[in-house]
């Protein structure tokens, strides 16, 4: 293999790490309620749609902060396989991952938990300031709800 092979192979590893990086980013992005965190994932454009809901460019991508805060007390997602397919400056990435969040209402003793199970379909574009999110799609494959206890709330 020459040295350039090896370069376009490294590359493209590290491509894939930071789309990777994207999927994990906008997660940490909805749990912790964080605003820029989730807006750094996405072109400003973007749309951002699933079941029920379509989200057109960061303000209204943004919208969804307060929306999750006065639903529950908190979310965690657990990222599971991504998988990237590069083509130059563009990519598209699949996501499987589970998503539980603790209802509002919840005590130490008792709370009910929303727990879904979803693919994330994003179109990714390099831009100036690294790879973003230009369209994700959220498919909901099922819905779980379930009563736990010892809530952190």
């Amino acid at each position: 293999m020459d040295f350039d092979q090896l370069s376009k192979q490294v590359q493209a590893l590290a491509d894939r790490q930071a789309i990777i990086d994207l999927c994990a980013g906008y997660c940490e992005g909805v749990d912790r309620l964080d605003r820029g965190k989730l807006l750094s994932v996405f072109t400003e454009d973007a749309l951002c749609e699933g079941p029920n809901y379509k989200y057109q460019g960061h303000e209204e991508i943004a919208s969804m902060i307060p929306i999750l805060d006065q639903m529950f007390h908190y979310a965690w997602h657990a990222l599971h396989n991504v998988s990237v397919r590069l083509d130059g400056d563009t990519a598209v990435a699949e996501t499987y991952c589970t998503a539980r969040h603790l209802k509002r209402g919840a005590t130490p003793e008792v709370g009910e938990v929303l727990t879904m199970t979803i693919r994330y379909q994003d179109r990714v574009v390099r831009t100036g300031s690294g790879w973003k999110i230009s369209h994700r799609l959220q498919i909901r494959e099922w819905v779980e709800t379930h009563v736990v206890s010892g809530a952190r709330v």
